[in-house]
């Protein structure tokens, strides 16, 4: 969390190994364990600020396409099918499936919607770590900010799954859902706590 401008999304970028711009030197370490770059890319999903949906595309077209691409080729189409539904079900998306995902002011699904989307393409991989950068800005009212946060925090329960997002919002019925809280000020790290912690 943190202002403008701070490094929030420089922050995640280096963390999922999408740094844009210079030179990351780290290692990276899990539990402890020194974790190979490869390895890594393999265990984590990334959902972008920017919106990268195909507006042409239904909903049900759009995650069964990102789970034939990323899911195992081992996998039969069948199993893919099956974890696109159960997906998107854990998302609360399947009463949209038929929804063209569309522009912005044109007849499509809402913000807070292609954000569940999105989230479900990179989720079909089941990854253990997922990150997001800024899931409620886009126009979000705080109630559809609040429901995305919301989802994510049942994400880390049924799916087993470190979720990490950077934010901007001081909501307090947001912040109250969070386990752990790092704040960054002109780019430094100057907080990191867990939330029961941080009352204190």
């Amino acid at each position: 969390m943190g202002a403008s401008s701070t490094g929030k999304s420089t922050f995640l970028d280096i963390l999922a190994q999408k740094c844009k711009h210079g030179m990351v030197s780290r290692t990276m370490l899990i539990n402890g364990h020194e974790v190979l770059d490869e390895m890594y890319k393999n265990m984590m999903g990334f959902v972008d600020q920017e919106d990268t949906l195909m507006r042409t595309l239904m909903v049900y077209e759009t995650v069964p396409h990102s789970a034939l691409l990323r899911l195992l080729w081992e996998m039969s189409l069948e199993a893919k099918k099956l974890r696109t539904m159960e997906t998107m079900n854990e998302l609360g998306i399947k009463g949209i499936k038929d929804s063209r995902i569309g522009d912005s002011g044109r007849r499509s699904v809402s913000g807070g919607e292609k954000w569940r989307v999105s989230i479900a393409c990179k989720l079909v991989m089941s990854p253990s770590i997922l990150f997001l950068d800024k899931p409620t800005s886009g126009g979000l009212n705080a109630y559809n900010a609040f429901n995305v946060v919301e989802s994510l925090t049942f994400l880390t329960q049924d799916y087993n799954c470190m979720v990490m997002f950077t934010i901007h919002q001081l909501c307090s019925n947001i912040v109250a859902l969070f386990n752990q809280l790092i704040l960054l000020a002109q780019g430094k790290l100057v907080y990191s706590r867990e939330m029961s912690q941080c009352q204190e």
